[in-house]
């Protein structure tokens, strides 16, 4: 027999049961932030073992506070404000950055602790903690984040504002076997999802493997060979070459848009695709499909990638991880550079700069505050080149493989975000009292 509901009285959470109540968040907790003068600065930060932890949102993952890679913070200024000193219980939440909205529950905590500015904290908590917690994860607390967040390049919330978040309030011992049920259905669904993204990496690895022996050993068995003289690389087919990059491509950077060039255009008439790093999909690494930014095509401000070119990311925090194969030609920003030879098979200059092979060569020459690798350094980097019909060969071996591969990565992605759905969807049924914990 279906439960007996009423009108919540809020229009994103519909109906709850009728013994239930819907309050402010700051009836049930008390919110804590590091404002005004109990900000600090990198001067307060100290090395491991001479002070207490402060946390940040990087620390919150999974609803879990995990303490891998912490800051610390000094005693004296960890002292100056009790209030935000982190206790087992706590429910910790990002109100600054892009991660804003993300929440988790402290528990285990090794040390003593507090929070940086992106975060408050949640205290005194007089229903189940772990109710709330699951509750700022819906769709309704969403929707309320979404209605007081302000600011432009750093969004940001208030802790007014957020005192004001409706929840709604089953009786204690509801509140208990629905955070039970919760924590068991969510554990099962984690572990799946664990275990996904595991295999995900596993085969990342593999990809990576059967693309660096094939552009360094070739494909084809039981061939003479001849040292390489390239210490990394070891032994190369006897009939390869080696030389620098710059004696069989050519090798530029793109050109950051203006406010007054951008322009939106559909699918192209009078307009060319302009790239920033963003648009290069990490798992595809192709551009052969683009639904962004256009520039027109009479502007020569910008510079070009002819089709069957590579784009590298070389500075950054994504710098010498995304790489794309273009088939088409692009603008594309300076963070990006361009990769294209009129000599030798496009795809495989493209394979060979996804090699861990040239990834550590690369790794290996970051440099700068920003982090990166110029290109002057880039060109005189070196390539292993097999003849033209060669090249072509592994490069049509290497699409064969790695389609392969990218097929199951992007169905066991698949599967990472219908369960996430999955996850969501049963959170938001149980603490809602759309759906009731059998008793």
């Amino acid at each position: 027999m279906p439960r007996p509901m009423k009108n919540s009285g809020i229009e994103w959470l519909g109906d709850i049961p009728t013994d239930w109540d819907v309050q402010r968040i700051k009836n049930v907790a008390q919110i804590y932030g590091r404002i005004g003068f109990r900000g600090y600065t990198t001067d307060d930060l100290v090395e491991e073992g001479e002070g207490a932890i402060t946390l940040s949102p990087s620390n919150l993952r999974e609803l879990k506070i995990v303490y891998d890679k912490c800051s610390y913070i000094s005693w004296e200024k960890y002292e100056e404000s009790p209030e935000i000193q982190i206790e087992n219980g706590d429910i910790l939440f990002v109100k600054t950055g892009s991660s804003y909205g993300k929440s988790s529950i402290v528990n285990d905590l090794p040390l003593q602790a507090t929070i940086n500015p992106q975060l408050v904290v949640f205290k005194n908590i007089t229903i189940n903690n772990r109710f709330l917690l699951y509750f700022l994860q819906t769709p309704s607390i969403r929707n309320e984040i979404e209605g007081i967040v302000s600011g432009g390049t750093i969004p940001t919330m208030t802790q007014d504002k957020m005192k004001n978040f409706h929840i709604c309030i089953p009786p204690l011992d509801e509140q208990q076997r629905i955070a039970n049920f919760l924590d068991d259905k969510c554990a099962r669904i984690d572990s799946v999802i664990e275990n996904t993204r595991a295999s995900i990496e596993e085969y990342k690895k593999l990809k990576q493997s059967i693309i660096t022996r094939a552009v360094t050993k070739g494909i084809r068995p039981n061939r003479p060979m001849k040292n390489s003289g390239i210490e990394w690389i070891g032994d190369i087919p006897s009939d390869w070459t080696v030389c620098r990059i710059k004696n069989l491509a050519n090798i530029f950077t793109g050109n950051s848009i203006k406010d007054e060039q951008k322009e939106f255009y559909e699918e192209p008439i009078e307009a060319i695709p302009y790239i920033a790093t963003k648009d290069i999909d990490a798992t595809l690494q192709t551009i052969d499909f683009f639904n962004g930014m256009y520039v027109k095509i009479s502007d020569e401000s910008f510079k070009r990638a002819p089709a069957q070119s590579t784009l590298l990311c070389i500075e950054g925090g994504s710098a010498g991880k995304k790489i794309a194969y273009t088939n088409r030609e692009v603008c594309f920003v300076n963070k990006l550079c361009c990769f294209h030879s009129n000599t030798c098979y496009n795809e495989y200059v493209y394979y060979y700069l996804m090699s861990s092979t040239f990834t550590q060569l690369f790794n290996s020459h970051i440099s700068g505050l920003i982090g990166g690798v110029s290109v002057m350094t880039l060109k005189n980097f070196k390539i292993i080149l097999p003849s033209p019909d060669e090249q072509r060969e592994i490069a049509n071996y290497l699409d064969e493989k790695t389609a392969a591969i990218d097929s199951l990565v992007a169905k066991k992605n698949q599967l990472v975000t219908e369960l996430e759905r999955l996850k969501k969807s049963l959170i938001f049924e149980y603490v809602t009292g759309k759906k009731e914990v059998p008793t």
